[in-house]
């Protein structure tokens, strides 16, 4: 295409028009929907460690704001290769993929970065940051590879320590990769986690099994949101057709940014598992809600023991991170929150941290038995196999309070060693066949207590000082914290709600005030099915929201420093024309929507005239293309991509309107100029009329221009534009 109003980048992937039915049918057809089909909330909670979906199924008929009780919500579980004791009941699966060695899995969110796009038009094209937190913006979906092929390459949550096993070869030691969530998080805290990530994303991509950070989150929630399709199958008949309400879980930190990236891999999942399937290739009904406030909604359905006015301590006692903010309830119905006066803190204590402790003990504990190396099966993964059990069974239960027998572990091999305590087990069991094998052996771990208490107690007391520290400087500023909100996988540990309880009563006792502890029954889904109350609460869709993101459009804008005063600043950017020998500013950014801005929830933003031209080729396609940009900023409208006004822009994605129907339906000629320095050309003018309705942002195309009714729609798109309704959690005072 060869235009003056949106000249074509390198491999447009736009975001998909299809020839639509008018607005007025299809919200016709949704409410009619409504009424004679279920409905279903669905909440996802994308976790450091662990990820929990809950799914609420509403009855057909109810399409009201119904009172939902918490036990109506189901908790998606039997996840593939749980542990046989906890298959039925765990609600929660490890967020942890290996891809394997054998042959590349490659289905990646589309990238094209925009520090690469006409890059001689631009001076800047850059990120506050300066380093991107994922090198995508915009996707394009693929279809799922087929299902044999997925299962030998991509393995996730509980299958990926038994694969590993499975596919162990001596000196070829494939590492999963987990603690891929922090990726989002710019955070200093995190650096050296994402440090360490460094070098296995590096070498999935020279392998070209992910293109980019985003991959790992899109494969990982395929997996996830397949294995909830299946669920809804057996737990409701869910038949493919029925209207789903998306809640997505993010952390209070995070930013705008983080907040899209991760909704464009949730999108690129649910379009691979087909959880959506219209044309538009985007998700509709998306709400997305900060974690705290998900939990506190668990709590409150579940206890009514935070009342308004009240001030909290939010403990988020994950796998990686511990967390802990002080909030204070503004509002009960619907919930607000208001974060305190202070600084959040947090701290690398998470239940994980366990893991490399109890690993560190082992690998003490097997030093100079250099035996154990032999060749048909490497020392690493029999430490995989103690750790495993440490981590399925022993660390989920161990109570510091309780005294217990010592902990058997198996490892095949080991020798007799009184002065370790080691010693063969009486029971020869084999790992690999039924047959009995003598060389197995077992490990023995003599005082347990006393050893588990030296891999606990370091987290312990980081998570107790950082619950502290947070209730002290509340103090500080005359806010007078009553309760401590525990959420998280690790906050299912007796030993953790054992450990905080006894420094809260003692803390109590010092300051002669009450200060309780609440912890959900169900713990490893409380976020999830939070979300989804919440979503039963919360009206979104309010008469007036402000944005807190700007949206803009590429233009290439004829020079006009009168009436567009941007340009004065701009004169020795002015290019003329080769088909109408004007003189024209390319590659400007009109911000039709700025951060700040007030929009009803159906809000007609903007109809913008647009023209494209086109040669006289006979077999030229008058695909009009229109580029979508964000940014977390409020700008200036009419300066170049590159300027520093426009600093902070990302692309959002690209809108591309098929109009060849003008030329071989007769509907324009060939326009030729008189001047002979100027081409033969076809001239396309229609109106692109932009309108901003609950959490999507339409764009429809209308030919001829000016023309209002529902012929004049030609093709339109929706884009989910959820996440700019995010607003950050508030500081008090």
């Amino acid at each position: 295409m060869e235009g003056v109003v949106a000249p074509q980048p390198r491999e447009p992937q736009p975001v998909s028009f299809s020839r639509a039915e008018t607005e007025d049918i299809a919200e016709a057809q949704s409410s009619e929907a409504q009424l004679t089909h279920r409905q279903f909330i669905v909440g996802v909670d994308f976790g450091t460690t662990y990820s929990s979906v809950s799914v609420l199924c509403i009855p057909k008929g109810d399409a009201g704001d119904i009172a939902v009780q918490k036990d109506e919500i189901v908790n998606i579980s039997n996840y593939p290769n749980a542990p046989s004791h906890h298959n039925e009941s765990r609600v929660d699966v490890p967020t942890e993929s290996w891809y394997t060695k054998r042959s590349p899995y490659c289905n990646p969110v589309y990238h094209d970065e925009v520090n690469d796009v006409d890059a001689s038009d631009d001076v800047e094209a850059s990120d506050d940051e300066g380093d991107n937190i994922i090198d995508s913006d915009t996707m394009d979906i693929d279809e799922v590879d087929d299902e044999e092929d997925e299962r030998k390459s991509l393995y996730w949550g509980y299958e990926v320590r038994q694969a590993i096993r499975q596919h162990c070869e001596p000196n070829n030691l494939a590492s999963p990769i987990h603690r891929f969530k922090l990726l989002l998080d710019r955070g200093e805290l995190t650096r050296t986690i994402r440090e360490e990530l460094a070098p296995t994303v590096q070498t999935l991509k020279e392998r070209k099994i992910i293109k980019g950070e985003i991959d790992l989150i899109a494969d990982f929630l395929t997996k996830l949101f397949s294995h909830t399709k299946h669920q809804m199958r057996r737990q409701y008949q869910y038949e493919g057709t029925e209207s789903i309400k998306f809640v997505l879980c993010i952390p209070a930190i995070w930013s705008q940014k983080a907040c899209r990236v991760m909704q464009t891999a949730m999108t690129t999942a649910l379009q691979r598992v087909e959880f959506i399937t219209e044309a538009f290739h985007d998700v509709d009904n998306l709400l997305i809600v900060h974690e705290p406030e998900a939990a506190a909604f668990y709590v409150l359905a579940e206890s009514r023991d935070i009342e308004l006015g009240e001030a909290f301590v939010l403990l988020d006692a994950g796998g990686g991170t511990v967390d802990a903010v002080t909030y204070k309830v503004t509002s009960t119905l619907p919930l607000k929150l208001e974060r305190e006066a202070g600084t959040p803190g947090g701290a690398l204590c998470g239940s994980s941290y366990l893991n490399e402790n109890f690993s560190r003990l082992i690998r003490d504990r097997l030093a100079g038995e250099y035996y154990l190396i032999d060749n048909g099966y490497p020392v690493e993964r029999k430490i995989d196999f103690i750790l495993e059990e440490f981590e399925n069974r022993v660390k989920r239960t161990f109570n510091p309070r309780e005294k217990r027998k010592i902990e058997v572990f198996m490892f095949d091999g080991l020798r007799e060693n009184t002065e370790k305590k080691f010693r063969p087990h009486e029971m020869r069991v084999d790992i690999n066949s039924t047959r009995k094998d003598p060389t197995k052996r077992w490990l023995r771990l003599w005082d347990l207590r006393k050893d588990m208490l030296s891999i606990f107690n370091p987290c312990l007391e980081q998570i107790s000082r950082l619950m502290l520290q947070q209730i002290e400087q509340a103090e500080a500023h005359q806010v007078f914290v009553t309760k401590v909100l525990l959420i998280g996988g690790f906050a299912a540990s007796p030993a953790l709600e054992y450990h905080l309880r006894k420094e809260l009563r003692q803390f109590s006792n010092r300051r002669n005030r009450q200060v309780g502890i609440l912890a959900p029954r169900l713990r490893g889904a409380a976020v999830a099915s939070g979300a989804v109350l919440w979503a039963m609460k919360n009206n979104e869709d309010d008469p007036k929201r402000e944005i807190y993101c700007s949206y803009g459009l590429l233009r290439t804008e004829p020079y006009d420093p009168e009436f567009y005063p941007a340009h004065k600043s701009q004169s020795r950017r002015k290019r003329r024309d080769k088909y109408d020998n004007e003189f024209y500013i390319k590659n400007t950014i009109y911000w039709f929507v700025n951060k700040g801005m007030v929009v009803e929830s159906t809000n007609r933003v903007r109809t913008i005239p647009v023209t494209h031209y086109f040669p006289t080729r006979p077999s030229q396609k008058f695909l009009c293309e229109e580029i979508l940009y964000v940014s977390d900023k409020n700008h200036e409208s009419h300066y170049e991509r590159g300027h520093e006004k426009n600093k902070g822009y990302e692309e959002a994605g690209k809108i591309v309107v098929d109009m060849t129907f003008l030329k071989t339906e007769g509907h324009i000629q060939p326009i030729v100029p008189p001047e002979t320095n100027v081409r033969k050309h076809y001239r396309v003018t229609f109106d692109l009329v932009l309108t901003i309705s609950g959490r999507n942002l339409h764009c429809v195309a209308r030919y001829p221009c000016g023309a209002s009714d529902n012929d004049a729609i030609r093709q339109k798109a929706r884009i989910c534009i959820a996440s700019a309704f995010l607003k950050e959690m508030e500081d008090g005072g």
